[in-house]
């Protein structure tokens, strides 16, 4: 009977983890992006000095288009924003398993990703195996890929998963939220989606942020795993959305955090400091750009990055 248990527990085991790493939808979205995303630094490496890779989550992935920047401005530079969920270790290590020595790393994780407390997450080590990229989990000296896999939980989908999946289905719902065919060259991704996000109204200003501990090491980790790949590295803030009453106290709170964050590593200077007060710019989420707002931020940061690239020429 205890055998009998045990089997029906390993096969458990072993059908969640293949559907999460090889079957689940969401995940399927993600490792076609990441791949499409290493394919353009590809090209950038086959026709430029080096590339610009930009890293956080999806406030970077619906911000940066890489591909007008590359075709109007001749900056070779690739957008490898992607999910927040994914946890900010495998968001910094799209950085460290596409670029190389010579490139130029822009670190754009979002602030609560620095200010959190984090831990790895299912669908970050899911993805990595999936890509066949455990460096996405092991740079910089990071968590080795079997103290990841012995935990049932960064293997396996979640309840909640399960239970969106189902809803999905019954519904008759597409699987995965977002469209491959609304990514486009550099690694941006568009939406038509439209939601109101009423937090995001009612939120008014905040205390001075501060790095958590975590938040600390995950950049001390960059900056040294930068440094000796002689990969150049650099900080800017992603743009989310802020009632206009609240955006001075935004702004006010962020200054402090990215004072520690220039302590680390350099800080690129945006006058806008993470603060857009435009509603009708964001598509689904306080984080999200609409196609012809994230034109106008990629148009700031062309600037930004072209006198900051002046100011501190390659090695």
């Amino acid at each position: 009977m205890a055998l009998a248990l045990l089997a029906v527990a390993m096969a458990s085991v072993i059908a969640g983890a293949t559907y999460g790493i090889w079957w689940n939808p969401d995940l399927g979205f993600w490792k076609e992006m990441a791949r499409r995303k290493f394919a353009w630094v590809e090209k950038l490496h086959g026709k430029h000095d080096r590339a610009i890779g930009v890293v956080g989550g999806s406030t970077t992935l619906f911000a940066i288009d890489a591909g007008m920047l590359e075709e109007k401005y001749g900056l070779p530079v690739a957008n490898l924003g992607m999910a927040a969920s994914l946890g900010p270790d495998v968001c910094a290590g799209f950085g460290f398993s596409a670029l190389r020595r010579g490139d130029f790393l822009i670190v754009s994780l979002e602030p609560a990703m620095l200010t959190d407390q984090t831990a790895p997450t299912a669908s970050g080590t899911q993805l990595a195996i999936a890509l066949g990229r455990p460096e996405l989990l092991t740079w910089g000296n990071g968590p080795g890929l079997f103290l990841r896999l012995v935990n049932p939980a960064t293997i396996l989908p979640g309840g909640y998963h399960v239970v969106t999946l189902l809803g999905k289905l019954a519904l008759g719902q597409r699987l995965s939220r977002y469209k491959l065919e609304d990514s486009r060259p550099g690694g941006f991704l568009i939406t038509n989606e439209r939601q109101p996000f009423a937090e995001a109204l009612k939120s008014g200003g905040t205390g001075p942020l501060q790095l958590s501990a975590d938040g600390r090491t995950l950049l001390e980790r960059m900056r040294t795993e930068a440094d000796a790949r002689g990969i150049q590295i650099a900080y800017v803030l992603p743009w989310a959305f802020c009632p206009e009453p609240a955006a001075a106290a935004r702004r006010a709170a962020y200054r402090p955090l990215l004072h520690q964050i220039g302590q680390i590593m350099p800080v690129l200077d945006e006058p806008q400091l993470g603060v857009h007060t435009v509603l009708a710019d964001f598509s689904d989420s306080a984080q999200h750009l609409t196609e012809e707002a994230a034109r106008h931020r990629s148009e700031v940061f062309a600037e930004t990055l072209r006198m900051h690239l002046d100011a501190n020429p390659a090695h």
